[in-house]
């Protein structure tokens, strides 16, 4: 009895083993695949090898006996990629009782089980920056996921994607300084205004660059020296003209090279400047209609476009939209006031995996890179257009049908 159990338990790990194995391994034919790493294919063949992409074209051989997946009325392109949302956490998205937090991690906040997450990834997105916020002047580490995963673990690509500061009134609002009353919360703190805002983040630099001056913390300085070295890009969450002319002055100062421009409301006005310093822009909210501030930036609605012209890269980012409008609603919006076709597409994914830094593995979909994609209905840019499936690695995560 016991060999005969112990022969059935090997025979069902096989089983088990051969399905793990090649459960991630598919072809599919589609009407028309995007790889945007190329010209568009019609009736085209994307082949799937242990969650890679292994051939993608029109004349590509089938495997035999890898499963076949026809889709002749449907386009596939790759997974679409948010650079900068604040879904899927757990709790705060930033450690507000500190000002300059360079070493905090965001992604140790990540929950795998999130059900932003789930509705992501039914909207085509794969993978997502994930931001510290804005409450703070230097918010800590923005970190790449996946949408979705077995485990946190598995679903984190970079948990060092870039150091996330603010410049404007945003890490300095609702702050405010005790005078008489004893303070009560740690809001009772400085900066209370957009020059302490500056001020504290020149200090963190300045901490780093200039002997004699009081060293941070250990984990804190090696981050803030990675900056400097170019080594981590610094993402700087701005609105207005006068906060990316700061922070050009700031990255002049302190020799910082290696720089994203965030929201980016008004960059239109400087478009030229931004080309010149070669700073990509994660535009947010493209019909943003203020806040009530003081402090509300003027819009354009062709922002993208004349960014895009001007020789910027561009990708798009939901954090700040109101009702939280999807990817491929971003870009129809920005094509349809002015961003050319191609650059919409890439926006969505290549040019975001190259300014978040994994465009090694995710934003194309050429042989050797995750395979991860997203069908559609119709044409990326038509807002009749539907989601249909979603894989990551090759294995299917959402299915509308």
């Amino acid at each position: 009895m016991t060999a005969r159990w112990a022969t059935a338990t090997a025979f069902l790990a096989a089983v088990a083993f051969a399905t793990a194995v090649h459960a991630q391994d598919l072809v599919v034919r589609a009407g028309t695949i995007l790889p945007i790493a190329g010209d568009p294919i019609r009736n085209g063949v994307l082949v799937v090898r242990d969650g890679k992409v292994a051939a993608v074209g029109a004349d590509v051989a089938v495997p035999a006996g890898v499963p076949v997946v026809e889709l002749p009325q449907s386009t596939i392109m790759p997974g679409l990629i948010d650079a900068n949302a604040w879904e899927g956490c757990r709790g705060q998205l930033s450690e507000e009782s500190r000002e300059v937090f360079p070493s905090y991690k965001v992604a140790r906040a990540l929950d795998p089980d999130s059900p932003q997450l789930r509705q992501l990834a039914q909207r085509g997105t794969t993978a997502v920056c994930l931001s510290p916020g804005h409450r703070a002047v230097i918010g800590g580490l923005c970190a790449v996921v996946q949408t979705a995963g077995p485990t946190r673990e598995a679903m984190v690509v970079t948990d060092r994607a870039a150091l996330q500061a603010v410049v404007g009134w945003e890490a300095s609002s609702g702050n405010r300084i005790p005078w008489r009353e004893s303070p009560d919360t740690f809001y009772y703190r400085r900066p209370t205004t957009r020059m302490g805002v500056v001020w504290e983040l020149r200090k963190a630099f300045f901490s780093v660059t200039e002997e004699g001056q009081p060293a941070p913390d250990p984990a804190d300085a090696e981050v803030l020296r990675a900056v400097v070295a170019g080594q981590l890009p610094l993402r700087v969450a701005v609105r207005r003209m006068i906060d990316i002319e700061t922070t050009f002055r700031i990255a002049d100062e302190f020799g910082l090279h290696n720089l994203v421009l965030e929201e980016a409301f008004e960059a239109f006005k400087v478009a030229d400047e931004i080309a010149r310093r070669n700073v990509p822009v994660v535009l947010s909210n493209l019909f943003y209609l203020g806040d009530g501030q003081p402090q509300t930036p003027e819009m354009h609605l062709n922002n993208a476009g004349i960014l895009a012209k001007a020789g910027v890269k561009i990708a798009f980012g939901t954090a700040l939209s109101d009702g939280r409008p999807d990817l491929l609603t971003c870009a129809a919006i920005a094509h349809r006031y002015g961003l050319p076709r191609d650059d919409c597409l890439k926006a969505l994914t290549v040019n975001a995996a190259e300014i978040l830094g994994v465009a090694d593995r995710i934003g194309s979909l050429v042989p050797g890179k995750d395979a991860d994609f997203v069908v559609l209905s119709g044409d990326p840019l038509s807002v009749t257009s539907r989601v249909e499936q979603t894989y990551l690695a090759g294995k299917q995560v959402y299915n509308l049908r």
